[in-house]
């Protein structure tokens, strides 16, 4: 039997653990800097038209603007501070997004510090891993919008917050306080993006399993949660189009099993190609099998040992039930409907599959073969992740090469886009009516969004 690890010093695990936070940052602000998309693109049109309006309709109309299909006041807050602060410096605004996943990785490496019963290196390769995995570059579609690569970070962060909040409610003291901020972060999460629905469900759920009985915490944040799906869907119109839709068929049960188990390995790897699709799915596999053997241990454990581990509970039922409600979504929708194809801006989200995972290798005690399968899943996350890194260091610059030519024919225009300029600048219908308006709110207003560095328009 092997020894085990010798303890590191609490000052070189800080430091090391300080130098992979720094690095990330570096990272980051390089990729952001040289490789970003730099003009609006698809729905920030919508977004500068709503800010054209702000005047007259006042900043009020944030807080019940459904746009699309989907309600966001907190996301067209971020907008509304992106341009009182820094006229829309795309820059600005992608650098404190890199701040932000920085914060982001701290808060995810101190929970996992405090909560850990690993010791020397395997502690810094899992604490240096979920760095790594919060500030990753795998997330390539962040970099078409410029606020997606601040507001994605932050969702996560919300997730991280309201799960730690859900842990306190199980100790007793103040388990009505810290219910009240479980509710005040979904409702948070819920105006950044619709996925910010699941995370009461989520922690409802880890509080049941693992008290096996119904609180009153759980009782509260239930009833709270279906109210708020029931708001979001009445606010936002969402599901409004029912019989546009058919019924769904053994080919659509298919379908979603393929998202399912593509869009949770789609949070470490973000495929290009359809060629590498088959890396995703193994990927998707392999965390799936990780998540449920480390429940089935949890829900084994003694009642106390239960309780400390609800945090990898509740990621692991909210990563599932994000990827349940965007399948409900696509299958409700006819525009859209069921595809297999990764969207990778939900990969922020279903992270926070990986992360339970993290959590359970680092809090449960494994020997034998479980020890041995724990340290294979956590070889598989970390070579997906090193593999979508080399990935997105050969296609971000070309993306960037080609977003280049469609802000210059952005800034070219001279009305509405035809059909074919739609088709270049890759804009959907809906968008064709915005992007002129909005390209001459952008120039008359002086706004950085629109300059690029060059010197404003003197023109009316």
């Amino acid at each position: 039997m092997s020894a085990p690890p010798r303890p590191l010093h609490k000052r070189h695990l800080f430091l090391g653990v300080g130098a992979v936070l720094l690095l990330n940052l570096a990272l980051l602000l390089f990729v952001q800097h040289y490789w970003h998309g730099d003009f609006p693109f698809q729905d920030e049109w919508g977004y500068v038209a709503r800010l054209q309006q702000l005047p007259q309709t006042g900043f009020s109309h944030y807080l019940f603007d459904s746009y699309h299909g989907y309600y966001g006041p907190v996301l067209f807050f971020f907008w509304y501070l992106a341009y009182a602060w820094t006229q829309l410096d795309i820059e600005a605004i992608r650098y404190t997004g890199a701040c932000v996943s920085m914060l982001v990785a701290l808060l995810l490496v101190v929970l996992l510090y405090r909560r850990t019963s690993l010791q020397g290196w395997p502690l810094l390769l899992v604490l240096a891993y979920g760095v790594f995995a919060v500030c990753s570059l795998n997330h390539y579609m962040v970099y078409y919008q410029s606020i997606e690569a601040l507001v994605q970070p932050f969702m996560f962060g919300v997730v991280l917050l309201a799960m730690w909040s859900g842990e306190k409610t199980l100790q007793g003291r103040h388990a009505l306080l810290w219910s009240a901020a479980c509710v005040g972060l979904a409702l948070i999460g819920t105006g950044v993006y619709a996925p910010g629905l699941s995370i009461l469900p989520a922690i409802v759920g880890a509080q049941i399993l693992l008290l096996r009985r119904l609180s009153l915490s759980s009782l509260l944040l239930g009833i709270l949660g279906v109210l708020l799906i029931f708001f979001y869907i009445h606010t936002a119109h969402a599901l409004a189009r029912p019989g546009e839709h058919s019924a769904a068929s053994a080919a659509d049960l298919v379908q979603a099993v393929k998202m399912w188990v593509g869009l949770t390995g789609n949070a470490l790897f973000s495929p290009h190609t359809p060629r590498l699709t088959l890396v995703t799915y193994c990927l998707g596999l392999l965390l799936l099998v990780g998540q449920l053997f480390g429940l089935m241990t949890v829900l084994k454990q003694a009642p106390e040992q239960r309780r400390a581990l609800f945090i990898p509970v509740a990621l692991s039922l909210y990563s599932n039930l994000v990827i349940l409600e965007i399948i409900g979504a696509r299958l409700h929708t006819v525009e859209s409907g069921l595809e297999s194809s990764f969207t990778a801006r939900y990969t922020i989200l279903t992270l926070a599959g990986p992360v339970s995972l993290l959590f359970y290798g680092a809090m449960l005690e494994w020997t034998g073969q479980p020890r041995r399968l724990a340290t294979a899943v956590f070889i598989g996350m970390a070579l997906g992740t090193l593999a979508s890194e080399a990935m997105i260091l050969v296609v971000l610059p070309h993306y960037a090469q080609v977003l280049a030519t469609v802000r210059a024919q952005l800034i070219s225009l001279q009305g509405d886009p035809t059909p074919f300029q739609q088709t270049q600048m890759m804009l959907t219908p809906p968008m064709k009516a915005l992007v002129y308006p909005g390209k001459l709110y952008l120039e008359q207003e002086h706004l950085a969004l629109y300059r690029d560095g060059a010197p404003p328009p003197t023109g009316p």
